[in-house]
């Protein structure tokens, strides 16, 4: 099952280092009200790269010739919705982030003992959300390659080496002049990821819609949209499993157990 997923925050690069940290928001029309009203920067003080724009409207164009099933979102795992149940996915996600780890857990001093958390809550826990999707798919032994085009603001260095380990066949790319040598697609997703495109630009993803329309001659509605986050499905599934005493681990915290299963991965 070969995957085109697109995050247009790819587009956002050169600037997401102005917004990264700065009031974020679950609801997105707070995080943005909340950002320009708390720092000194303006709406035309972010742009997004046009190239990058250019070099995905490109690409979508050729891609939506061979597949008929182009599905649009609003966050990134929402793209679970249409290929959890899928098996040896092959992947191509183009996205500022890489998808595998959120790396959140802010409690942790070290960053491999974070990312092995992240890693043994996915497995049992279902913990999953737009920054993490991907990983959740390997740990569910559905992934069976992946491709991240990403740039050169694409944050890589402190997950890399542990996501190698994990993904066996895992290729990151950042170079702008990247071909495609296969457009032939089973399934296409693009999420414009509101949280971390600025307001301004949210209505890039309009070009990508009318294209897909005027090709297909399929009338894309709102009402459409992946508007539900796949997060939430799973959010408290564990969390009644417990109270039906469900819970496969008999209770016991798995914080930890990476270092025991490290080789049967």
């Amino acid at each position: 099952m070969k995957v085109l997923s697109i995050d247009l925050d790819y587009v956002m690069g050169s600037s997401d280092h102005i917004f990264r940290e700065r009031g974020f928001h679950n609801n997105a029309m707070v995080r943005w009200d909340a950002f320009y009203n708390t720092t000194k920067y303006k709406k035309e003080d972010i742009p997004y790269d046009e190239d990058k724009l250019i070099f995905l409207k490109n690409l979508f164009s050729e891609a939506i010739k061979h597949c008929d099933n182009v599905k649009f979102g609003y966050d990134h795992d929402s793209i679970l919705y249409h290929i959890e149940d899928y098996e040896s996915i092959e992947l191509v996600n183009i996205d500022q982030h890489d998808d595998v780890l959120m790396m959140d857990y802010d409690w942790y001093e070290s960053n491999q003992r974070s990312l092995e958390c992240e890693y043994d809550h996915m497995l049992y826990y279902d913990k999953v959300d737009e920054g993490n999707w991907i990983g959740w798919l390997n740990v569910k032994k559905k992934l069976k390659s992946l491709k991240w085009i990403g740039n050169k603001y694409s944050v890589v260095g402190k997950k890399k080496k542990f996501i190698e380990e994990i993904i066996d066949d895992y290729t990151y790319i950042d170079d702008d002049n990247y071909q495609i040598d296969n457009y032939k697609f089973d399934h296409i997703f693009i999420c414009l990821s509101p949280q971390y495109v600025p307001i301004q630009h949210w209505n890039i993803i309009d070009w990508f819609i009318e294209t897909y329309e005027q090709y297909s001659g399929t009338k894309v509605d709102p009402s459409d949209w992946d508007s539900k986050k796949f997060e939430i499905e799973y959010l408290h599934r564990k969390v009644t499993d417990a109270i039906l005493h469900k819970r496969t681990n008999d209770w016991k915290p798995v914080s930890g157990s990476w270092s025991r299963r490290r080789e049967e991965i």
